[in-house]
């Protein structure tokens, strides 16, 4: 009886495993690429604390912010703890996200709690607080993409409504995860394709 119970649970551990290696695997590639062509690296890794409660904030919106988050998200939080310890982990990124289906197949898999900003639905976003208000009072993790469109100038954007919320009620400590180099320098928006330096 004891080996009819872990065969499921060991083709389950299995099938998790090859799920995240084919959703981690673009995501190597990527950053690969980076570091070849542009020397990326993420700074500020030494500063994040060992144990919740804190919020991820990335600086940068853009495309390419996209793969760094997933990057950052999955280096940084632990690859354990993002497979296998979703409860504990939250996180918000742009709505536009949410219809690529590459990424809809990820994130219908993924253990991390995954929420929408949407701009014009208050409901959802208050819920989305709530639900962070919560994970952080439990010492939970809190991953935050940033509010807005990419900025012109390649500035980072400011702190987001729901981010500055969050750590005044929870004196959770933010962590903005910064890049060596940004995706305004990469891809700008007046661009058509990114540049190659």
């Amino acid at each position: 009886m004891e080996e009819i119970t872990q065969r499921p649970s060991m083709l389950r551990r299995a099938g998790a495993w090859l799920n995240a290696l084919l959703l981690d695997a673009p995501i190597k590639v990527i950053t690969f690429l980076y570091k070849l062509i542009y020397g990326f690296r993420v700074e500020g890794e030494e500063n994040m604390p060992e144990e919740g409660p804190y919020i991820v904030w990335y600086t940068e919106p853009g495309l390419i912010a996209l793969f760094v988050a997933w990057y950052i998200t999955v280096k940084l939080l632990g690859k354990d703890r993002y497979r296998e310890g979703g409860s504990n982990v939250m996180a918000f990124f742009q709505e536009e996200l949410f219809r690529v289906k590459y990424l809809q197949q990820g994130m219908k898999t993924s253990p991390v709690e995954l929420r929408g900003l949407v701009p014009h639905s208050a409901p959802g976003l208050a819920k989305g607080m709530l639900d962070g208000y919560r994970l952080l009072l439990n010492n939970g993790i809190v991953v935050h993409n940033p509010q807005g469109d990419a900025t012109w100038d390649g500035r980072p954007t400011a702190f987001g409504r729901i981010l500055v919320w969050l750590g005044l009620r929870t004196a959770a400590p933010i962590v903005p995860s910064l890049i060596t180099i940004g995706c305004y320098d990469i891809w700008p928006r007046w661009m058509f394709l990114p540049s190659v330096r």
